[in-house]
């Protein structure tokens, strides 16, 4: 908002990849046979500019109607992404650990309403019997940790599930900023990775397996995702994957100029339940579909996790509306409407978008950042349903 001569700003605000409403002519829907070419032109241009690295991939049901990689995976050695290089995938690991959990529901394991102590004894009583299995999918605990520094420069050197558990155990009174006295569940969303490092434990913990084990075995394996990682010691000596590049520097600051390889946060620093798996456009195409054609989890299931369960945020006059389920997001974007996830981390970018009226899949994966996977995701939004 301006005032009336126009000079000054007064007021005003967007949701991040929201295209503003009425200022701009709208997009014309491009029919699926041209998306091809549409995009094709358009990640050229992107990728000549040096905005974009990494690969897309959109399929209407079970055809393919595009399928590119960009940039390079690792610029020291000039090599080049592939359409079966794994990228990071940061949050959008949560989906993987949302089915997990969904499993053991169907086998009657355990159930949405079971508490944390049921699984975790260790956990503090006055936390862990008013926590549920609802609250750590939906991020409706209020259990946070993600804001005190020491409990996060510790997570960057654990090494397994069980040794982030033990660190939220060591700083429990330092949760929602030293507000641990008078612990009450929150009921409304503060997203948090700690909520899924706890749903992490507890499938170690009901399996005896780790939860790499667990997620290649009941995941990866029949889904035929051949190129995805949750295996820290198998990332290490993985050869077709992505070095992620930001124009933050050893020391996180923002620079002008090129890119420099990125060094990760907790997140992505190892695979946890929370981030940190790696995958492929192809692969994730691969799990969706098997998602949506309840190969791994039953339709009633499938439901549940996509329910709109708490709002993450939203706005009437931009036409925003994100809503948060069982590690899933619903996200209504004016006429558009897409389940799936997004991650963001250090030269990270990943986007996950299942758009059910259309039948299309849209999986873009950047190691350029949040911004380059963000903006083309978002521009194929645009594209299958314009917002006019």
């Amino acid at each position: 908002m301006v005032n009336k001569e126009s000079t000054k700003i007064l007021n005003g605000g967007v949701f991040k990849s929201m295209r503003p409403v009425g200022l701009l002519p709208p997009y014309k829907e491009i029919p699926a046979q041209n998306i091809n070419k549409h995009l094709k032109g358009y990640l050229d241009n992107l990728s000549e500019l040096d905005y974009f690295s990494g690969a897309v991939l959109v399929a209407k049901g079970d055809k393919i109607l595009f399928q590119k990689a960009y940039g390079y995976s690792n610029k020291a050695r000039h090599k080049k992404n592939t359409k079966n290089t794994s990228f990071a995938l940061a949050s959008t690991t949560k989906t993987f650990t949302a089915i997990a959990i969904a499993q053991l529901v169907e086998q009657g394991k355990l159930d949405y309403t079971d508490p944390l102590s049921k699984f975790i004894p260790e956990y503090p009583k006055d936390i862990a019997d008013q926590v549920t299995i609802h609250h750590l999918l939906t991020h409706t605990s209020g259990l946070e940790f993600d804001d005190y520094d020491p409990f996060y420069y510790e997570t960057l050197k654990a090494k397994n599930v069980n040794e982030l558990l033990k660190i939220q155990l060591k700083y429990i009174n330092h949760m929602n900023d030293d507000r641990r006295e008078n612990f009450k569940v929150l009921k409304k969303i503060d997203y948090s990775n700690d909520n899924y490092i706890l749903l992490g434990a507890i499938i170690e913990r009901i399996t005896g397996m780790t939860y790499a084990d667990y997620i290649e075995k009941n995941i990866f394996k029949p889904t035929g995702m051949s190129h995805s990682i949750v295996d820290n010691n198998k990332l290490a000596a993985y050869k077709n994957k992505a070095t992620t590049y930001s124009h933050n520097n050893k020391d996180m600051e923002f620079q002008l100029g090129n890119r420099h390889e990125a060094i990760g946060s907790a997140v992505c620093n190892i695979i946890m339940p929370a981030g940190g798996i790696h995958s492929s456009v192809n692969d994730l195409y691969y799990y969706f579909k098997a998602i949506n054609e309840h190969q791994l989890i039953n339709a009633k299931t499938k439901e549940l996790l996509f329910k709109k369960h708490t709002t993450r945020a939203s706005s009437e006059s931009t036409q925003n509306h994100i809503y948060y389920g069982y590690g899933f997001m619903q996200t209504q974007n004016g006429k558009a409407i897409s389940i799936g996830h997004g991650g963001v981390d250090y030269g990270v970018g990943s986007r996950f978008d299942y758009y059910p009226a259309q039948d299309i899949y849209v999986i873009v994966l950047s190691n350029y950042g949040g911004m380059a996977s963000s903006n083309v995701a978002d521009h194929i939004r645009d594209i299958i349903e314009p917002n006019d």
